[in-house]
């Protein structure tokens, strides 16, 4: 469930976490390194790092993370601290929130956004951000 990859150009070693398709887990997951879940998950995610899920991976969960990569299926909320990320393969069924929100062509997108500072939780002002209902529809 966890492997070790040298870092980019530093030599060292990394851990991440790989949750492997046709695996399934359920309940609170805190993740400190880097994950990536191809399998099931359902319930609460907790990501310090780097969160993908992959092409197979199904979330039934509410995800608060930093980073967040979506190529497959997330049914919840999602908060990102720094960048969600959904590419053409992925949908997401709930609120997102995060300072930086990359849409890519062909992504599915239901429900409310609300983005900048704000979104973060690093910003004072409550009227900061206001939320936005985006919907993208792809092929």
């Amino acid at each position: 469930m966890s492997q070790r990859d040298e870092g980019p150009g530093t030599g060292t070693r990394v851990e991440q976490t790989f949750l492997g398709h046709g695996m399934s887990l359920g309940g609170t997951l805190r993740l400190a390194g880097p994950t990536r879940i191809e399998g099931e998950v359902e319930g609460e995610i907790a990501a310090a790092d780097l969160l993908t899920i992959g092409e197979t991976g199904v979330v039934r969960a509410a995800i608060a993370g930093t980073t967040v990569v979506v190529h497959g299926q997330v049914d919840g909320d999602v908060t990102a601290s720094a960048r969600l990320e959904l590419h053409g393969t992925g949908r997401i069924r709930g609120s997102i929130a995060a300072p930086t929100v990359v849409i890519h062509e062909g992504a599915v997108f239901h429900g409310m956004c609300s983005m900048g500072q704000a979104a973060a939780g690093t910003s004072r002002d409550p009227d900061a951000a206001e939320p936005r209902q985006l919907a993208a529809f792809g092929g």
